[in-house]
């Protein structure tokens, strides 16, 4: 059995990470989940969490398979309200071997979890908006956690021409201005950190300015909204109608949360292919910026379309598949202005892909230990 440090991961394996390695995983994961026509394909399964309560903890346990060989459990700790922990969400990923049935891997999943969720972003994008790619110079990220940061950093990877970007903090609640500094600098510093230093400059705001939101929203080619919020993070009107604009919305993951206006999910909903879901019977389930907005459950199936059904085929190698993405782009791109959301919540079988490939790139890295 091999064990795998976040501090690997960071430093050693996420070099090694192409972004066509990447989008490929996540769409062998999307793709598992829609039907197949192949006799011989699997089906995935991603069985309901299990959860315990501790006095500082929710502990969830996740089992999830794909089409492809072995098997996964994710296993993570999110603080309670009112926890003393730490910052951030420590987690643990095991691979199982099909052939002998062992724990053949421990992958510690601390930034797996934003990884995997921003390369779904990252796909989404690439076809709203890889026609056009060298127009996308700025980009405001709602949230400054490690999903906030993943986002900058993969797409700041793809978008070349990105280099401005916009962090917003405390939209609910009042930082001062000491705050929000000390926010930007965290978000730079951790960026800058990352493998390929980020070319962004980064300007962190209050949520509580609404001016200067509108007026980062108004420029913006990419919004990326992480927050577990329960409230629209910003208006519809906020946006450039004459702009192409790409939303990645990954933050609300229950009924009960909104970082959404009602009337963009409805714009959105009314022109085919703009609103693009990770999975829609995880939207239907949890994604209450789609329920809240839309009228029926049905109205929510019909609307939306899966991103693994408008992705090119993964089960092919995955060199070469950003450029099939690419190519999908220019068919499936926006136009010449408008608005695209994907609405993520998150499916286990991404964690299944991403830990896959962690381990296929990882070679010697960790420790092995007898088990």
């Amino acid at each position: 059995m091999r064990i795998i440090s976040d501090a690997e991961v960071q430093t050693t394996i996420l070099p090694r990470l192409s972004l066509s390695s990447l989008l490929h995983s996540q769409a062998l994961a999307f793709q598992s989940l829609r039907p197949s026509s192949s006799a011989n394909r699997t089906i995935a399964q991603c069985p309901l969490r299990l959860s315990l309560r501790t006095p500082s903890h929710t502990q969830l346990f996740m089992p999830a398979r794909t089409h492809t060989p072995n098997s996964v459990v994710k296993i993570v700790s999110v603080p309670t309200p009112n926890s003393a922990a730490g910052s951030g969400i420590p987690g643990v990923n095991l691979l199982f071997d099909d052939l002998t049935g062992r724990l053949s891997h421990v992958v510690n999943s601390t930034c797996l979890t934003a990884l995997r969720t921003a390369a779904g972003s990252l796909a989404s994008s690439v076809l709203a908006l890889g026609a056009a790619r060298g127009e996308v110079r700025s980009a405001v990220v709602f949230g400054d956690g490690a999903q906030a940061v993943m986002h900058v950093w993969l797409h700041q990877r793809y978008f070349g021409a990105l280099t401005e970007v916009c962090v917003v903090v405390g939209s609910h609640r009042q930082l001062c201005a000491d705050e929000v500094l000390d926010k930007g600098k965290r978000f730079a510093a951790q960026l800058e950190a990352l493998p390929s230093p980020s070319r962004c400059s980064v300007k962190c705001i209050s949520g509580q300015d609404r001016n200067a939101v509108q007026e980062a929203l108004g420029d913006a080619s990419l919004v990326f909204t992480c927050t577990p919020s329960t409230h629209p993070l910003f208006d519809h009107t906020d946006l450039t109608p004459s702009k192409r604009t790409h939303i990645c919305a990954v933050g609300s993951y229950t009924p009960s949360m909104c970082e959404l206006p009602a009337s963009l999910v409805r714009a959105a909903s009314s022109i085919t292919g703009a609103l693009v879901v990770d999975s829609i019977d995880a939207c239907v389930a949890e994604a209450g910026c789609l329920l809240q907005a839309l009228p029926s459950v049905d109205e929510l199936r019909t609307r939306c379309v899966e991103l693994g059904g408008v992705l090119p085929p993964a089960d092919g190698e995955e060199e070469g598949y950003l450029e099939r993405v690419e190519r999908q782009a220019v068919e499936y791109g926006m136009g010449e202005a408008g608005v695209t959301l994907f609405k993520s919540v998150g499916v286990g079988v991404q964690d299944v892909e991403i830990t896959k490939l962690v381990v296929a790139v990882a070679g010697d890295v960790g420790a092995e230990v007898a088990f």
